[in-house]
C-alpha cells in the first residue's frame, strides 16, 4: 500500500516533496478531494484524479508537473472529478475529445493553456503568430493525432530551403513542445518531432542589408507557397 500524505498542492509544495526510496508516494490535496500528485522513486511528479465510476475506484495519470503547473493540474483533475460526479466516464469523454481534436484545436489549446500563461508576452505572441500564419493553414483541419514525422520533415524542408535553417529550428521547437503537451493531454500517444535533429546554426547575428531586405520583400510578393509566405511575413 502506497504511502500517503495531505498537503495543499501548489508548485512550491510539489517541488518540496521528497522522492521515496522505491515505488511511489501520493500526496492528496487538502481542499479538493480526489486531487493527487504522485511522486516516483525516480522523481517524476504526475497529477492524478481519484474517482468512482459505476461503483469502481479509478485513477488516471493526467500529466507531469513541469509540463503542467500546479494550477493547470488542479483544473485538469477537477474537470475529471466533475464529470465523474455527473455520472460521465471521464476517460471515455476524453477519448471522444481526442478523436475530435484537430490540429487547429490543439493549437488553440496550446495558446490558451501553455503559451499565454507560461511564457512571456513576447514569446507567447511569437508562438501564436507562427501557429496562425503557418502551421494552422498547413494542418488546421487534420486530426492532431494524424500528423506524422514525414509531415513534420516536409514542412521543415520547405522552411529551411526557402528561408533559413534557424527559422526551421524555431518551428521544430514549437511543434516539439506542442506535441509533447498533446501526449500529456491525451491527444496522441507520441511526438512526431522526436528524433528530428535540429539544423546547425551559425551563432553570428547581423542585420540585413538594404538590398537583402528589398530582395526579401520581392520574394514575398511572388511567393506562391502560402506556408512560406506566412513564415516570411514576420521575419
Amino acid at each position: 500500500m502506497e504511502a500517503k500524505q495531505l498537503i495543499k498542492i501548489t508548485s512550491r509544495a510539489v517541488e518540496k516533496l521528497a522522492s521515496p526510496e522505491r515505488r511511489y508516494i501520493i500526496a492528496w490535496d487538502k481542499e479538493v478531494k480526489g486531487f493527487g500528485i504522485r511522486v516516483t522513486a525516480t522523481g517524476v511528479r504526475s497529477f492524478i484524479p481519484n474517482y468512482r465510476y459505476r461503483g469502481k475506484e479509478r485513477r488516471k495519470t493526467l500529466g507531469r508537473y513541469g509540463t503542467l503547473s500546479a494550477d493547470q493540474g488542479r483544473k485538469l483533475v477537477m474537470a475529471w472529478l466533475r464529470d465523474a460526479a455527473e455520472g460521465i466516464d471521464p476517460a471515455k469523454e476524453r477519448q471522444n475529445e481526442k478523436k475530435r481534436m484537430t490540429f487547429a484545436e490543439l493549437a488553440e489549446q496550446y495558446i490558451e493553456q501553455h503559451a499565454r500563461p507560461e511564457k512571456s508576452p513576447t514569446a507567447a505572441k511569437e508562438d501564436e503568430r507562427k501557429l496562425r500564419s503557418v502551421l494552422i493553414p498547413a494542418w488546421g483541419n487534420r486530426a492532431a493525432e494524424e500528423i506524422t514525422k514525414l509531415d513534420v520533415t516536409k514542412l521543415r524542408t520547405r522552411i529551411k530551403s526557402k528561408i533559413s535553417h534557424i527559422t526551421a529550428n524555431r518551428y521544430m521547437a514549437l511543434l516539439g513542445k506542442m506535441f509533447a503537451l498533446a501526449i500529456e493531454w491525451g491527444v496522441r500517444p507520441d511526438n512526431p518531432v522526436r528524433g528530428i535533429k535540429p539544423e546547425q546554426e551559425d551563432p553570428r547575428d547581423r542585420w540585413l542589408r538594404p538590398d537583402e531586405i528589398r530582395r526579401m520583400f520581392e520574394s514575398l510578393a511572388v511567393e506562391h507557397d502560402p506556408i512560406i509566405r506566412g513564415a516570411l511575413s514576420f521575419l
